[in-house]
């Protein structure tokens, strides 16, 4: 097992460090919540944001574990461990397509024997032709085991008819193995949170992101979710912010800054989810990126919700 920790130091400076790598005797949960234990206690850490694992029953008792002993700690967690475990994206990609191709193997089984069936014919037909004699003339006639004039097609039509099953019977698979992992926003809410802390993106790009799929009021709903935790940890991480308002309270400044942050997103023209495609989305934003008033900053997070994407 390899543990990485990724930190910003006082600098506004990003590291990223192997703390530990070494063999471990088994994959029981207790193990590995041990070990991890063990680790962060001879560097001293004793606070955690989010802690990275792949999808394994395992690693989810190390999670639970982990949370109840930093719970102990002063300020161990952010927001109580919510954003505590966080699951590779990467192995969550591989899942969700590993379902969908175990759908492949019939369907492509069934093609396989189509292709042979018409294969054979073929090479039974250009047998016929090569069976000439010496006066060129054809031995005997045509096989007539099979349409030769619609053979081709007939191929075509059973190869796209079981593919369009097979991707339906795909897509279905996998839109359900994606739905377990990241169909709720509570699933990946510090992925976005990371998003929109990318200045080139910010509230602007999740919102257009979310126009994609979601209608209007779904989508203000979440970029406002999103928002508020944002100003959660803000709150958590600074708790003297309230001195630099100090006639207005903290909920003030959140419903404020939300409630104007709401009036320049990016909405859908209609409540149907539309098929835009990922890879244009980017391009979309840029082009669609709107004008925005220039307002009294607030704090540091509405000074860089209000600023321009980079």
């Amino acid at each position: 097992m390899v543990i990485t920790t990724h930190w910003i130091d006082n600098a506004s400076e990003y590291h990223k460090r192997f703390i530990n790598f070494f063999q471990v005797v088994d994959h029981k949960g207790e193990t590995i919540d041990n070990e991890i234990e063990l680790c962060l206690l001879e560097w001293g850490i004793s606070k955690l944001f989010t802690i990275t694992v792949d999808n394994a029953s395992s690693n989810d008792v190390s999670i639970r574990y982990l949370r109840r002993k930093f719970k102990e700690k002063e300020k161990g967690l952010i927001l109580d461990g919510k954003f505590l475990h966080v699951r590779c994206c990467a192995h969550i990609v591989n899942l969700i397509v590993t379902e969908g191709l175990k759908e492949k193997h019939g369907s492509i089984a069934a093609i396989r024997n189509v292709a042979f069936d018409r294969m054979q014919s073929y090479v039974n037909y250009m047998k016929y032709f090569d069976e000439v004699d010496k006066d060129g003339k054809l031995k005997e006639g045509p096989p007539t085991d099979v349409d030769w004039d619609n053979a081709l097609e007939l191929y075509d039509l059973a190869v796209d008819n079981d593919e369009n099953k097979l991707l339906r019977t795909m897509e279905t698979s996998m839109k359900l193995k994606y739905d377990k992992y990241w169909g709720k926003l509570d699933n990946c809410e510090a992925l976005l949170i990371a998003l929109v802390l990318d200045p080139r993106y910010k509230l602007e790009y999740l919102s257009h992101c979310f126009s994609a799929t979601y209608d209007e009021m779904a989508c203000k709903e979440m970029v406002k979710m999103v928002e508020k935790t944002i100003w959660s940890i803000f709150d958590q991480y600074n708790e003297t912010t309230s001195s630099l308002h100090p006639s207005a309270s903290m909920t003030q400044l959140k419903s404020q800054s939300i409630a104007s942050a709401s009036s320049t997103f990016i909405m859908p023209v209609s409540g149907q989810p539309t098929t835009k495609k990922s890879r244009n989305l980017h391009d979309q934003f840029v082009a669609q990126r709107l004008e925005k008033d220039d307002g009294m900053t607030k704090n540091e997070v509405d000074k860089y919700l209000e600023e321009e994407p980079e």
